[in-house]
């Protein structure tokens, strides 16, 4: 009793077997700890787990050659819609980005004019080119798409633990099952001696949900206050996005990248949505993070895009196209099991945005 008595009056000890490496017989669970940390027990004594942090980006660093031109080498594991961020250190700005419908164009070699105008294309190798930064500048890429993963060991009992930061993940992913780190913090547990001691009273559990599930509800998003570049028909337009820039930024500056026009599209006024350009259209109003679709009748135009910072900008629309000889209706609805929502309008009395 006097080991029970110095750790704390409030621990109770529970089963664990003392350097015995064995597999626990504990349910796999969570726990929020007010310790700081977020704890996973029920684990197999010394083995070592690969963790997911699910929902922080995977950050690298990278530098443009003497045209201001980004190369990012085909992988498997940067994948066809994934989005990124980068930022130009030397200006101050932060650009997102989707790998997504990109034009294949056979790039020749940097003759060392730069270029100012923001762009991207691929080559037949799937090697990404990107456009417009400071030559031969400093740059930090986010993969919002791919999350950082650490190898930890489980200890003798049976449990793995990890401090959670600022900015932690919003879930640690182990074995294809998720745990929230969103949670209220509780009493934590603790391994002493090889012995697993809880508070009392107990603390709140974080049970798991499928990593399927948990990514689903949880799509990457882009930060806030940075320049989203888009394609536009076969222009490229910057749209600012709201908010004071994303975890490590101090924000998304205010250039206007080298000549190239940033705009900030809004609706006319008692209308959520309008057109942008020659085939974009722009909805807002939105749930950010879920996915909606556009569609005239009989799918001549069907477009998907999931909602950030409140609004969606749908891509390839036919603003001709007609139904029954009259200019064709085009609605709204949520993915993925296609919920009509509304009939936004006939394409021909949709205004241009502001």
């Amino acid at each position: 009793m006097k080991l029970f008595a110095v750790i704390s009056s409030t621990i109770v000890a529970i089963a664990a077997i003392p350097l015995i490496p064995t597999i626990s017989l504990a349910q796999i669970v969570g726990y929020k700890g007010n310790d700081g940390y977020f704890h996973i027990r029920g684990l197999e004594v010394n083995k070592y787990y690969q963790v997911n942090l699910g929902g922080m980006p995977l950050i690298k660093s990278a530098v443009a050659n003497s045209c201001g031109i980004l190369r990012i080498a085909y992988s498997k594991g940067f994948q066809e819609s994934d989005k990124f961020e980068i930022r130009d250190e030397k200006k101050g700005e932060t650009y997102g980005f989707e790998n997504k419908n990109l034009p294949i164009i056979e790039t020749s070699r940097c003759n060392g004019q730069p270029t100012v105008k923001r762009e991207l294309w691929k080559d037949n190798k799937g090697t990404l080119f990107i456009s417009g930064f400071t030559p031969n500048g400093a740059l930090t890429l986010r993969l919002l798409s791919i999350n950082p993963v650490r190898n930890l060991r489980a200890n003798l009992c049976g449990m793995i633990s990890l401090r959670l930061d600022t900015n932690p993940p919003k879930a640690f992913i182990l074995d294809g099952q998720a745990y929230s780190t969103t949670g209220q913090a509780s009493r934590g547990i603790r391994c002493r001696l090889n012995t697993l001691y809880v508070g009392y009273p107990a603390p709140t559990p974080v049970n798991s949900v499928s990593e399927s599930d948990w990514r689903t509800q949880n799509p990457p998003s882009f930060s806030g206050g940075i320049t989203l570049v888009q394609r536009s028909g076969t222009d490229w337009i910057e749209i600012k996005t709201e908010g004071n820039g994303g975890p490590g930024y101090a924000g998304g500056g205010t250039g206007n990248g080298g000549g190239t026009t940033v705009q900030s599209p809004l609706p006319p006024v008692g209308s959520t949505f309008c057109k942008i350009g020659s085939s974009q259209l722009l909805v807002t109003g939105l749930t950010s993070g879920t996915s909606y679709y556009v569609a005239t009748p009989e799918d001549d135009i069907y477009s998907e895009a999931t909602a950030t910072n409140n609004q969606a900008i749908f891509n390839n629309v036919d603003y001709t196209d007609t139904w029954e000889g009259q200019s064709a209706d085009i609605e709204l609805g949520k993915n993925p099991s296609r919920q009509f929502i509304k009939v936004l309008s006939v394409l021909s009395a949709i205004q241009s945005c502001q």
